[in-house]
């Protein structure tokens, strides 16, 4: 670790002790002295590791050992790769460095029974706010969704610019799962967003693509896995997008008609989500970039719909990426069974591989420039 300003001390003890069986014990060793006055003294690890729910910000929690120290242990094949955070249930409450900024994910390769220390300064929730930094003009709308049984939210509408002057031009609209990602690392889960404002924002003012408005939705963090996969949560969850923001949005600013002028985006199980809203919402929603997307891992799939789909081919400009390292490598079976079953049905859509690209969001901003300019350069 080479950030100055990290809240959380970390120091590996490893162990010379190893299984015979390919298999090491990871104990994660946690001091927080720092817990907000009045609250649950609870601690929870969020991470890649399925026993945590992958990335569920309540993933696991920390048993406590006494003078505000916590520990929890997992059994890991060696060489497994492990990314991880800690909170305190939920991304509001996770912890921050000095500044009150989130902090990367913590990063272990498993090589042998090791103990990881960290000491916790400071949480996101009982921590000055950060500056907004976001580029151009945004606008703040609260979203009832208790119609569709999904929690509250506010969205974050990124104007282009000019947007005020002109009163008569009217743009294509880009919805973005995980919103709180896509414009400010202030309100990103992980501390660095998608930067769509930047890059949209100078697309626009090189003449590369159109002017264009976009739509941040953030997810539920105690829910985000079930909005954004085959779960009935997630079938209201696209209800909600198509039937009661997109027609909102359209009255409240000056947007085009018709799914060539509407696109979904988002990334991880986002990126699932945005091709599911893509397809079950074709009529809508005609354009879908995926980042990373999870067409397949654990318990969800999509490949199977696709493939068992019969009825009138979907109309709809589609756009893939992924990268090749950690998480990356384990989405690739089934990016690469979905783009087959695409091929076998003459669906045109364009990937591109992000050779030594990891799954998080840095990564993805850089490739975010791709999509923009398929679905809305000029002369497309």
């Amino acid at each position: 670790m080479k950030h100055s300003t990290l809240i959380l001390a970390i120091a590996l003890l490893t162990l010379t002790a190893c299984h015979d069986d390919g298999l090491s014990t990871i104990t994660f060793h946690v001091h927080a002295d720092t817990l907000p006055d009045g609250t649950t003294p609870t601690i929870y690890m969020a991470s890649s590791l399925p026993q945590t729910g992958h990335w569920v910000p309540n993933g696991i929690a920390l048993e406590p050992i006494g003078n505000d120290r916590y520990e929890t242990s997992f059994t890991l094949p060696r060489g497994l790769e492990v990314e991880y955070k800690f909170t305190r249930g939920t991304w509001p409450t996770e912890a921050v460095d000095t500044g009150g900024s989130p902090l990367p994910n913590f990063a272990l390769t498993v090589h042998g029974d090791t103990t990881v220390m960290h000491r916790v300064v400071g949480w996101r929730d009982n921590s000055a706010p950060p500056a907004r930094q976001v580029t151009g003009q945004v606008e703040y709308i609260d979203l009832d969704m208790s119609k569709y049984d999904l929690a509250d939210r506010q969205a974050t509408v990124w104007l282009p610019p000019g947007y005020y002057d002109n009163n008569k031009m009217r743009y294509p609209v880009l919805y973005v799962h995980d919103g709180q990602n896509a414009f400010d690392p202030t309100t990103s889960a992980f501390g660095k967003d998608w930067q769509l404002d930047e890059t949209a924002d100078s697309l626009i003012r090189a003449d590369l693509i159109e002017p264009i408005i976009m739509v941040a939705i953030p997810c539920s963090g105690q829910y985000r896995n079930e909005e954004y996969s085959q779960h009935p949560m997630g079938d209201r969850h696209r209800r909600y997008l198509a039937e009661s923001l997109k027609p909102m949005i359209d009255r409240r600013y000056r947007t085009r008609s018709g799914p060539e002028n509407n696109a979904v985006l988002g990334s991880s199980m986002g990126g699932l989500a945005a091709f599911i809203t893509g397809w079950q919402h074709n009529e809508t929603f005609g354009k879908v970039a995926s980042f990373s997307p999870a067409f397949e891992i654990r318990q969800y799939s999509y490949v199977d719909t696709v493939i068992n789909y019969n009825s009138t081919p979907k109309q709809m400009a589609l756009y893939i990426d992924n990268g090749t390292e950690g998480l990356e490598a384990q989405l690739q079976p089934g990016i690469d069974r979905m783009m087959q079953t695409l091929d076998a049905r003459n669906y045109d859509y364009e990937w591109y591989l992000d050779e030594g690209a990891e799954h998080n969001e840095p990564a993805w901003a850089a490739r975010a420039y791709r999509p923009l300019i398929q679905f809305f350069g000029k002369g497309n």
